[in-house]
């Protein structure tokens, strides 16, 4: 999995040694096709649905507004050479998820609240991923903090308030007749972000 990865890395600095590549993991946050963690969690326990989330895969999930915000001031400066851009929280994919639907259920008081029993703890052995994953890929960011000095990720919480505050790319939470195939006759809407 990484391996492709690496050696892409590796051809880019051979033919541009002044070129700037970013390593991050678990991009995370709005977006136009909603197709990141986040909307897959929501969408299954929005649907009622389980989510088997690997326990034993650590990862630095990285807010994708970070991840732009620290790319545009690495280019500025005219950094050069391999950084990571990831968050500064260690979390299994499970705790991931357990945090998310908490945050969610308090940041959006009025949306359905997500079932966290339907978020279950597997082995990364158990979940069928196609390409092999390590289980411990958070990212160290000493040179980053070293080239931007003062500026650091948001935690998830923070992050996911900033989303919740300033919505943009597809909708995060559907109203609830388009969640439940028109069950109900009338319904509040929240919607975070239309893209």
């Amino acid at each position: 999995y990484g391996s492709s990865k690496l050696q892409g890395e590796r051809e880019v600095l051979a033919a541009d040694p002044t070129a700037l590549v970013i390593r991050t993991n678990v991009v995370y946050g709005p977006e136009a096709v909603g197709k990141n963690f986040v909307y897959q969690l929501m969408r299954k326990l929005r649907a009622g649905e389980k989510m088997n989330c690997p326990s034993d895969q650590v990862n630095t999930p990285t807010y994708n507004r970070d991840l732009a915000e620290a790319t545009k001031l690495l280019a500025e400066r005219k950094a050069a050479g391999v950084f990571n851009v990831s968050g500064d929280e260690l979390l299994g994919r499970y705790d991931f998820g357990l945090e998310l639907a908490k945050a969610f259920n308090e940041l959006i008081p009025d949306a359905p609240k997500l079932d966290t029993s339907l978020i279950a703890s597997i082995a990364t052995s158990n979940s069928g991923q196609a390409a092999l994953r390590p289980l411990a890929s958070g990212l160290k960011s000493e040179k980053l903090r070293a080239a931007l000095p003062g500026w650091k990720p948001r935690t998830v919480r923070e992050a996911l308030t900033d989303w919740v505050t300033n919505p943009t790319g597809k909708a995060l939470v559907i109203d609830a007749i388009e969640a439940t195939r028109n069950d109900f006759k009338s319904t509040s809407v929240c919607h975070l972000g239309r893209g």
